[in-house]
């Protein structure tokens, strides 16, 4: 029963998401003015803001339940927070990729060594390395560790452009930034890839939940069959 009501909740959580990314979508393209010195490719931003704030709930998510499953020796605790990361490494790469096309129509360059775009760099490499360090060692301490020096990471990234002054423009501040036109849209998109993370690291949960107690079961089995 418990997990019929979990499933309709993903598939309603599912719809929902949906339809605000369309939503989104439909007034980005079709009703939302161009920024008057990038054009069209402006738009791309939608997405790469919302992918990269993305990444830091997702590193939150991870970072408060990685401590949580030491505190509570929880295995779902410590499957959360691994999934966290593999949410936040494929906002990492989206956001990446739509800076390189967004870098070439405007810089000229696929990339340059601008320090935000280097440290989101240097932290998609990190999730990398975390997850193949996961992989290979199903609980550690040195687990939390890494996922505490990728929270700090994270927080260097939003820092480097204010400190550094890069060539990565800002555009959300107190004056200026956004016009009024452009905010609906913005927050759509921000809310349905928020909801988005929160699905898919749900679902990513379940699948490890689930394959933990199939490896139980048949190391049960083979337990009975060396007796």
């Amino acid at each position: 029963m418990k997990r019929e009501r979990e499933s309709i909740l993903i598939l309603v959580l599912s719809i929902v998401d949906l339809s605000l990314f369309v939503s989104s979508l439909i007034i980005i393209f079709y009703f939302t003015p161009c920024e008057i010195r990038m054009g069209e490719i402006q738009k791309i931003f939608y997405y790469h803001v919302s992918s990269a704030i993305s990444i830091y709930l997702g590193v939150l998510i991870s970072f408060i339940f990685s401590f949580l499953s030491i505190i509570k020796k929880s295995s779902v605790y410590d499957f959360i927070a691994w999934s966290g990361i593999e949410v936040s490494t494929l906002w990492s790469a989206l956001v990446i990729i739509t800076g390189m096309l967004w870098a070439k129509e405007v810089w000229g360059v696929y990339w340059v060594w601008d320090p935000r775009l280097t440290s989101v760099s240097i932290l998609f490499s990190l999730f990398i390395l975390y997850l193949i360090f996961r992989s290979s060692f199903r609980s550690s301490p040195l687990n939390t560790i890494l996922i505490l020096f990728i929270s700090i990471n994270a927080v260097f990234v939003h820092i480097a452009v204010k400190v550094w002054r890069g060539m990565h423009p800002t555009v959300i501040y107190k004056r200026g930034g956004l016009v009024k036109e452009m905010l609906l849209p913005f927050f759509l998109s921000l809310f349905s890839f928020f909801l988005l993370t929160i699905i898919l690291i749900w679902l990513r949960t379940k699948i490890k939940c689930l394959g933990e107690r199939i490896r139980k079961i048949e190391v049960e089995r083979l337990i009975e069959d060396d007796r």
